[in-house]
């Protein structure tokens, strides 16, 4: 590695005015959270049934993700289900999903379980809290024993047989809002705390899993910490666990994966059917359409994309006219599509060092480098242009960059590219279904699919770009645009389920609009009852083709 890494953003700072109207808004939008949701479920029946015991764990869940996991156990009850919620109520837990670096207090959850206490009682569902199936030592076990631990001891860190030091990276990701490998304080400090905080949840959920007994565990992501705690000591145990996430398309697009964390779901089986049947005129509309939208399902879009013609785009970034054209398109590095995604490299930016430094020993070749547009509208800490320019102060020939702020479509750039490159950027679908070849070095729920040409190690990668920009042409894999179209179809037209009950808190002000809880009821929405089936019957949710089609 070239020098040292540029330093991080320091978290933002607001002024005081700007933090009191941030709270007043949050607390105004959070009293209508509350008042419409106790009058919504005030309406619903007293669960009663004798079905399968499930188990929920909320832990430290937002308000918002409470909501939507109270609706999904009123459906789940509606259906005859058991359902028993596990929540988080140890604010002093050395870290937690529910902070990152940005937070105004660091150390301990300043709402933790009481902000979601009126929301709680008045789901009428019962819970359990952490606090009750943890010993009253175990918070300063744990803190003593992590302490001084060193960053080779906490990777390789287990827990009554569990190997909890591998399952920090994303969390650690989340919280500092950056890529969390290194060995810097401050990232050596925030690895303790999630191990602290790790061996506090197996102990919780060891205890819960023995006392609860549930048939089937809910988990929000499965990825990060404490819900990956719950996925994997239930899964060892034989349970079916089904994790569930807000997918891209806003707040109210809903993933459940049956036994894995939900961006990297089991669809083999789904696919092994999808791949082999054509769409209908009106699926292959439906996907169209997802194509124009994808942008605005990316990130909060400001402004439009604008289109460009080849020879005027290439004249804009500086592209001689015989130069043979690569575009990389990044990702976020910290956000749960990349963190911890990796094949051949150590993270996004090694990844992308390495595609740097070998185009540019080929005079012929020119790189075109388009930051993940959503580094303009989140609290990043790293962004790649800054890296690159950490890394290369002079400069790079060869070499255009495109910010986050660009607003040039990513299709454009694919039309003016001999060769499409991606990490785990859902671009690379898009490439791969207009006909380009896209090579992927990261490790992302399409990979492996057939459409894409997925590196094995940093040696098949330099071979595959050399080759190239020596003149080997590289094509697609056999019937690759077809093969893209299909995926995208089933990944986000039936993965993705929307559940019509909310709006999105990113685009505030945030509301319920499910209006009565006789929507929850079987028959009424052939969606949920899809979802409910599926996730009573131990099945991987996915919308069956007749639904897709209806909506279309």
């Amino acid at each position: 590695m070239a020098g040292a890494a540029p330093p991080l953003a320091q978290p933002i700072r607001v002024t005081l005015i700007e933090r009191a109207l941030q709270k007043l808004r949050a607390v105004r939008e959070h009293g209508r959270l509350e008042h419409d949701f106790a009058r919504l479920v005030a309406t619903a029946s007293t669960p009663s049934g004798s079905g399968p015991k499930v188990g929920i764990a909320t832990f430290g869940s937002g308000g918002w993700h409470f909501v939507v996991e109270a609706l999904l156990a009123h459906a789940l009850a509606a259906r005859g289900a058991r359902p028993e919620f596990l929540m988080c109520d140890l604010p002093d837990l050395p870290i937690c999903d529910e902070r990152t670096i940005h937070s105004r207090s660091r150390e301990r959850c300043d709402g933790c379980l009481e902000d979601k206490r009126a929301l709680l009682d008045a789901c009428r569902l019962s819970w359990r809290g952490t606090s009750e199936l943890v010993s009253s030592s175990s918070l300063a076990r744990a803190r003593t024993t992590t302490a001084t631990l060193a960053a080779d001891a906490i990777a390789a860190y287990v827990e009554r047989g569990w190997p909890v030091g591998q399952w920090l990276h994303v969390s650690a990701c989340h919280y500092l809002r950056c890529d969390a490998r290194g060995e810097s304080t401050e990232k050596l400090d925030v690895h303790r705390r999630l191990l602290a905080t790790a061996i506090v949840t197996v102990e919780a959920v060891e205890r819960w899993l023995d006392e609860v007994r549930p048939e089937i565990v809910i988990a929000e992501s499965g990825a990060h910490l404490m819900w990956r705690i719950a996925l994997e000591l239930a899964r060892a145990r034989g349970i079916p666990v089904v994790c569930r996430e807000m997918g891209k398309g806003g707040w109210d697009s809903h993933l459940y994966a049956l036994n894995a964390d939900c961006m990297a779901p089991d669809l083999s089986a789904e696919w092994t059917e999808a791949e082999g049947q054509r769409l209908s005129a009106e699926e292959e509309a439906a996907v169209d359409r997802l194509f124009d939208e994808l942008p605005a399902r990316t990130y909060l879009q400001r402004a439009p994309v604008v289109r460009s013609g080849p020879a005027e785009l290439r004249e804009r970034l500086g592209i001689a006219p015989a130069a043979r054209v690569a575009v990389a398109f990044t990702n976020v590095t910290w956000d749960l599509a990349t963190a911890g995604r990796d094949v051949a490299f150590d993270g996004v930016f090694d990844w992308l060092r390495d595609t740097i430094r070998t185009l540019s020993a080929h005079p012929a070749v020119h790189l075109i480098v388009r930051a993940h547009p959503a580094e303009a509208s989140v609290l990043t800490r790293e962004r790649i242009l800054d890296q690159i320019a950490h890394e290369w102060p002079n400069g790079l020939a060869q070499v255009t960059l495109v910010p986050p702020e660009d607003t040039t479509a990513a299709r454009d750039l694919c039309a003016i590219a001999d060769l499409v490159l991606a990490y785990n950027s859902t671009v690379a679908i898009e490439a791969a279904a207009d006909g380009h070849a896209v090579v992927v070095s990261g490790a992302p729920h399409y990979r492996g699919r057939g459409f894409t040409i997925d590196v094995a190690s940093c040696e098949h990668y330099h071979s595959v770009l050399n080759g190239w920009a020596a003149g080997t042409p590289i094509e697609a894999p056999t019937a690759a645009a077809t093969l893209a179209r299909r995926y995208a179809h089933l990944f986000f037209l039936r993965y993705h389920v929307p559940m019509s009950w909310t709006t999105s808190p990113l685009e505030p002000p945030y509301h319920l609009r499910i209006r009565s809880t006789r929507e929850l009821e079987p028959g009424v929405n052939p969606v949920l009852d899809a979802v409910c089936q599926g996730i009573l019957e131990h099945r991987q949710v996915v919308l069956p083709r007749v639904s897709v089609k209806e909506q279309s």
